[in-house]
This record gives C-alpha cells, structure tokens and sequence, in this order.
C-alpha cells in the first residue's frame, strides 16, 4: 500500500510536470489533443491531490 505522504508528493509533481506540457500544447503547438491530454492528466492529478489533502 502507497502512504498517503508518497501520493502527496506523486500528485504535486505530476502537477508541475505537466504544466509544462500544457503549455506546449496550448501555446506553442497550438495541438487541441496534446492540450486535451494534458488537461485530463492534471484533472487526475487534481483529483488525486483532493483525496489525499
């Protein structure tokens, strides 16, 4: 079983990890389905971190 300290951190780092690819998606390459990825990843990270905290 995963401690809730180790999901913490996975969930705030998958955050930050993922900002990146956003933005990537968003700005840069102007991708709808990179930018859709990587929003449906920080839904799961955020509903992770929800849980957790």
């Amino acid at each position: 079983m995963i401690s809730k300290s180790k999901v913490q951190q996975i969930a705030l780092w998958v955050m930050a990890v993922d900002f990146p690819l956003l933005y990537l998606g968003a700005i840069t390459f102007e991708s709808m389905p990179l930018t859709v990825v990587a929003l449906v990843i920080m839904a799961a990270a955020a509903i992770a971190a929800g849980i957790v905290f």
